[in-house]
């Protein structure tokens, strides 16, 4: 099970995220669930980390999960690798909001897609605040507003190895 948002990072690199922006993922399953709780009934008895909803296709490897408040149903995955290779694939179809080069970027392309119905501005503003809360010993190279956010792991992780 997935503990920590280091866990989460490995987890999505280790089913082909791309690490340069890993960061935007991160935070945006962390805009989604409010923090990211991983005690929370739908992670434990579902494997699903960001209240992704069944849809009761073959392409979704999933079955029916605890009913959400809206009135359908999360679903359920086998592992927590399933889940992850489950959003990989909805964030890998239309404008491809997987591609994003920035939080911008991904905001606008998952609007797109219709992943939200907000404005692209105010699910930005959350997303951008979801990336300041990531520990900096989780940062990549992931943009924030244009500007890289990477460069301060980078020389922790030189000193730590002249060190």
């Amino acid at each position: 099970m997935v503990s920590s948002i280091e866990d989460l990072k490995q987890l999505l690199i280790s089913v082909g995220f791309p690490a340069a922006t890993i960061n935007l993922f991160i935070a945006q399953v962390l805009h989604e669930t409010g923090g990211l709780k991983f005690n929370s009934a739908v992670a434990l008895q579902n494997n699903n980390l960001s209240g992704i909803k069944w849809i009761n296709t073959s392409y979704q490897k999933a079955t029916q999960g605890i009913k959400s408040p809206e009135g359908n149903y999360y679903a359920k995955f086998n592992t927590v690798q399933d889940w992850a290779r489950d959003y990989k694939r909805i964030l890998s179809f239309g404008a491809k909001p997987i591609n994003a080069k920035d939080s911008t970027d991904f905001a606008t392309r998952l609007r797109q897609n219709v992943y939200f119905t907000d404005t692209v501005g105010n699910y930005l503003n959350g997303l951008n605040y979801w990336l300041k809360q990531i520990p900096a010993s989780v940062v990549s190279t992931a943009k924030t507003g244009g500007k890289i956010i990477g460069l301060a792991l980078f020389f922790f992780v030189a000193y730590k190895i002249v060190k």
